[in-house]
C-alpha cells in the first residue's frame, strides 16, 4: 500500500445501499466477523431507513434465510400469512378462480407467503445487524470508485457536504435499479421496458357487507385498461391494502390519484370504497438484467443486478438470496482461505437463476395484463370450463413451489460434486447443487429438522446411514476426511453430523456406533434419527453416504458410501 493509501480508511468491504439486499448482506459478513475480523461499512445516500412498503411478499426461502440469522420469528409477529388469491375476470368480473399459495408441507415449516412492508424486513434487518454491532451510515453517497495498483476500491463518498475517501478490498452494490457501482463498472443493464404505466396505492378498502372479496385475501381484477391487484397486508394501527394497477393510456402522465384506486375496485363483484391513502406513486416497469455479477472485486446483488415485473413477488426475495450467496464466499475471501475463483462462482450460480426468474415474471404479467390477441385468448381459456377443471388444479398445484423459490439449485455449478453409483441420473432425488432437503428429525428426545442442523456459520459435513453397519462405515471414515477437510475447519468453520435411519437409544453417541469413533470430527459429532424413514428415502434416495453442506444451506459435494472419495479434490475448488 502506497504512503497516500495508508491515510486512508481502510475496510474490508464497503457495502453501497442499505435496502433488503445490503442489509442482509452486512448481517451476514458481520456475524462471519465477530470482534472485527471482518470490517464491513454500509452506507445510503437516504437519509434514514425507508417508511414506504415497496416489496410485501416475503417467500419461503427468504424465510429460511431469516431463520438461519435468527430473525424468521420476528418478522412472522408483524407480517400476515396470505393463503390465497382470487382471480376475477369476464363481464361484471362475475367469473373467479381461487389459486391457493398456501405452505409447502414436508418441504418447509414456514407459511407460503408473509406479507410483510418492505420498511418492516428492513427495520428487521437494521435492528439485528445494530445487535451484532454494525450500523448503517444514512446520507453517505458515493460518488464514484476506482481500483488502486495494490488491488483495492478506492471509492469516493460523500455526506453532510464533505467528500472523503475509503479504501475497501471488496465493494458491493445493493443500490438499487439505479446503481451508482453498476454505472461506474460500465455494465449493461439489458432488457426492455413493460407495456403501460401503473399505479401503486396503499389505502384502506372498506367492503359492504364485509368480507365477502376483501376477507384477508389478495383479489385480482381484470378492469378497464388491464388489471388490479389487491393484496392485504399488516400495519400499525390495523390492517391497510396494496393496489396495484394497470393505468388507462387516457390517465398516462396524469397525477396518481385515490379515484383510479375506486375505479378499479369498481369492476369487482361488490361494493367497496377505497379511503386514507398513505402512498400513491405511477411507475413505469423494466425487466432488465445485467451480463455479470461482478467484474474483480466489485459486485452488484438486488435490483443493482436485476429488475422485473412483480408477478409472484419474486424481486426482493431474489436479491436476498444474492447476498446469502455471495456473503460466505466474500468472508472466505477476506479471511484469505478461499480459492481464487471462489468469488466468480457468485456470478455463475446467481445470474442463471435471476434470468429463470426474469423470464417466467416477463410471461406470467403479460399473461395478466397485455391487451394482445394471443394473452386475452390465453385468459379466456383459464376462465373457461376447461381451464377451470384441467388448466387451474395444475397451476393452484405448482403456483407456491414455483414462488416460493425453494425450487433453486445449483446444480450446474463449477462447486458441485457428486460420486454417485451408475443409475439413471433423474431417479436420484438428491444431487450436489440442491438445497438440503427438511426433514423432521429426532436428537436426545427432543425434535428439530434439518434447518437447524445446517443453522450458522459453517459448513456441515452430514453423514447419513440406514444401518448400524453403515454407521460404522462412514465414522471410521472420519479421519481420512479429517485432513482434506481442514483448511475448511480453520477457515470458515466446519461441524459434523450424522442422521441415522434405524433406532436408537434415547441417549446414544458417535461412540456407541462405531468401535473406531476417536477422531476429533466424531467426537465433536452431532447426532439424529429420522423420524419418517419414508420421507427420507423420498428426499435422499442414497441410504447412504456422506453431504458436505454449504453455509448458505446447499449441498456442495455428494458421495455415497463405497464410492472412491473425492472430497479432497472438491475441497481445493473452495480454499487455498
Amino acid at each position: 500500500m502506497s504512503a497516500e493509501d495508508e491515510n486512508k480508511v481502510v475496510v474490508d468491504v464497503l457495502v453501497a445501499g442499505a435496502g433488503p439486499s445490503g442489509l442482509l448482506l452486512a448481517n451476514e459478513l458481520v456475524r462471519r466477523g465477530a470482534d472485527g475480523r471482518i470490517k464491513v461499512r454500509v452506507v445510503d445516500a437516504a437519509l434514514g431507513p425507508s417508511e414506504h412498503s415497496k416489496a410485501l411478499a416475503v417467500q419461503l426461502n427468504s424465510l429460511e434465510i431469516f431463520h438461519d440469522l435468527g430473525v424468521a420469528a420476528r418478522a412472522l409477529s408483524e407480517g400476515k400469512s396470505l393463503a390465497s388469491n382470487t382471480v376475477f375476470a369476464g363481464k361484471g368480473c362475475k367469473q373467479e378462480l381461487k389459486i391457493k399459495l398456501d405452505s409447502l408441507p414436508g418441504e418447509s415449516p414456514f407459511p407460503g407467503i408473509l406479507v410483510l412492508p418492505q420498511s418492516r424486513t428492513e427495520k428487521i434487518l437494521l435492528d439485528n445487524l445494530k445487535s451484532l454491532g454494525g450500523n448503517v451510515e444514512y446520507g453517505t453517497e458515493l460518488m464514484g470508485f476506482s481500483n488502486t495498483k495494490d488491488g483495492l476500491v478506492e471509492c469516493r463518498l460523500r455526506a453532510e457536504g464533505r467528500e472523503f475517501t475509503v479504501l475497501a478490498r471488496y465493494l458491493v452494490g445493493t443500490d438499487g435499479a439505479h446503481s451508482a457501482v453498476r454505472h461506474g463498472l460500465g455494465m449493461k443493464f439489458t432488457g426492455h421496458k413493460l407495456e403501460g404505466e401503473f399505479l401503486l396505492a396503499d389505502c384502506d378498502i372498506n367492503e359492504e357487507g364485509g368480507g365477502k372479496i376483501f376477507d384477508g385475501t389478495g383479489a385480482i381484477g381484470k378492469i378497464e385498461g388491464g388489471m388490479g391487484g389487491f393484496f392485504p397486508y399488516a400495519r400499525d394501527g390495523g390492517a391497510s391494502w396494496r393496489a396495484i394497477i394497470t393505468r388507462r393510456e387516457e390517465d398516462s402522465g396524469a397525477q396518481a390519484s385515490l379515484a383510479e384506486v375506486q375505479r378499479a375496485l369498481d369492476f369487482l363483484p361488490t361494493k367497496a370504497t377505497a379511503r386514507s391513502p398513505r402512498w400513491i406513486s405511477v411507475f413505469a416497469l423494466h425487466s432488465r438484467q445485467v451480463e455479470s455479477y461482478g467484474s474483480g472485486t466489485t459486485f452488484l446483488a438486488g435490483d443493482a443486478a436485476h429488475i422485473h415485473s412483480p408477478a409472484g413477488g419474486q424481486g426482493m426475495n431474489l436479491g436476498l438470496a444474492d447476498s446469502q450467496n455471495l456473503a460466505w464466499k466474500l468472508a472466505m475471501a477476506v479471511q484469505g482461505c478461499a480459492s481464487p475463483g471462489l468469488l466468480d462462482t457468485y456470478s455463475e450460480e446467481r445470474h442463471p437463476v435471476g434470468r429463470r426468474i426474469l423470464t417466467s415474471t416477463d410471461a406470467a404479467f403479460a399473461g395478466m395484463t397485455s391487451p394482445g390477441a394471443l394473452s386475452r385468448a390465453a385468459r379466456g381459456i383459464l376462465f373457461s370450463s376447461f381451464g377451470r377443471k384441467r388448466i387451474l388444479p395444475i397451476l393452484s398445484a405448482r403456483a407456491p413451489k414455483m414462488v416460493s423459490q425453494l425450487w433453486v439449485n445449483y446444480r450446474a455449478s463449477s462447486l458441485s460434486q457428486e460420486v454417485l453409483p451408475w443409475k439413471p441420473w433423474r431417479s436420484w432425488p438428491l444431487h450436489a447443487g440442491d438445497r438440503l432437503p427438511f426433514l423432521t428429525l429426532a436428537s436426545t428426545g427432543k425434535s428439530t429438522t434439518t434447518l437447524d442442523l445446517k443453522r450458522g456459520t459453517s459448513f456441515v459435513l452430514v453423514l447419513f446411514c440406514s444401518s448400524e453397519g453403515a454407521a460404522d462405515l462412514l465414522l471410521s471414515g472420519l479421519d481420512a476426511a479429517r485432513e482434506a477437510l481442514e483448511p475448511i475447519a480453520a477457515g470458515p468453520g466446519l461441524e459434523v453430523s450424522m442422521i441415522v435411519d434405524f433406532m436408537l437409544k434415547a441417549d446414544a453417541t458417535a461412540g456407541d456406533l462405531c468401535s473406531h469413533a476417536s477422531s476429533p470430527l466424531a467426537s465433536a459429532l452431532s447426532l439424529f434419527r429420522v423420524e419418517d424413514s419414508a420421507d427420507f428415502k423420498q428426499k435422499f434416495g442414497l441410504k447412504d453416504g456422506i453431504a458436505l453442506v454449504r453455509p448458505d444451506g446447499y449441498v456442495g459435494y455428494l458421495e455415497a458410501l463405497g464410492m472412491k472419495s473425492q472430497l479432497s479434490s472438491y475441497v481445493r475448488r473452495l480454499t487455498k
